[in-house]
């Protein structure tokens, strides 16, 4: 119902901004280590992403996307 949407609405916005958050990062980093980083956590403190998903990255190319816990 609406009130519920109306709730629920700044932690959907924050967790849309988490994804574009770690690309920044990712570029961040590789902009300044010529290379991307071996994993996350190379990054530090990454945003939350939504919830029931983790992120799905692979350093070869760089590329981060969302994808579903199981």
């Amino acid at each position: 119902d609406y009130i519920d949407e109306t709730i629920q609405a700044p932690d959907i916005a924050r967790q849309n901004l988490a994804l574009p958050q770690v690309e920044q990062k990712i570029r961040m980093y590789y902009t300044t280590q010529g290379t991307y980083p071996a994993s996350l956590e190379e990054l530090g403190e990454l945003p939350v992403p939504p919830k029931g998903y983790t992120y799905d990255y692979d350093p070869e190319t760089g590329k981060v996307a969302y994808a579903l816990l199981e």
